[in-house]
């Protein structure tokens, strides 16, 4: 069985009184005070400058960001400006297969090149065979059709709804789909 031990230290213990706060006049409330806003004033610099420094990470990411889109937008100019007549082309071609000139834009553009045709000692026009009829009723009631002999409507099978060929000993109108789109991409192109 063990024994037991008692070791006994000279230590003392005493009973320490909490003191009481210091007056507001005398010089320790003034230095707790001071030492509570220099305190107070480094949490709010020390603050301040974590926000400025997260700003700042924030900005790079941003800059970074914006030049990056800034690249993509001048590759993007770039491609644009390489294929613009072809993307216009391209487009030009699938609103002509959807929408045609109707009978009535035919005839409106075929009448004002009759007029400027007036000195032709032969004109011939060509249109589609399903516009052929519409298209001449139109021109009569407009009263473009040139008179005598020196004036003939065909119907062309190779022409689709609203294109036309109107010929003359002084020169030809192409108003084939594909022969307008082939115009605006040259001239979209610098070479008309």
């Amino acid at each position: 069985m063990p024994l037991p031990l008692d070791i006994v230290l000279p230590i003392r213990v005493t009973r320490v009184e909490k003191s009481a706060a210091p007056a507001a006049g005398s010089p320790n409330a003034a230095s707790n005070g001071t030492a509570f806003n220099a305190g107070y004033e480094a949490g709010r610099l020390r603050a301040e400058w974590e926000a400025a420094r997260e700003r700042d990470k924030n900005s790079a990411r941003v800059r970074s960001l914006v030049a990056k889109l800034e690249n993509i937008h001048r590759e993007y100019e770039k491609l644009l400006e390489a294929h613009l007549p072809d993307l216009i082309q391209g487009a030009l071609a699938g609103v002509f297969r959807k929408h045609p000139f109707t009978p009535a834009e035919i005839g409106a553009e075929v009448a004002v090149l009759l007029r400027e045709m007036e000195q032709a000692g032969r004109i011939s026009l060509e249109c589609s065979p399903a516009e052929s009829e519409q298209l001449h009723k139109q021109l009569e009631e407009n009263e473009s059709i040139p008179s005598g002999l020196r004036w003939t409507l065909q119907a062309n099978a190779t022409l689709a709804p609203g294109e036309f060929l109107l010929k003359s000993d002084l020169g030809e109108v192409d108003g084939r789909h594909s022969t307008r789109i082939r115009q605006i991409h040259q001239a979209l192109e610098g070479n008309a």
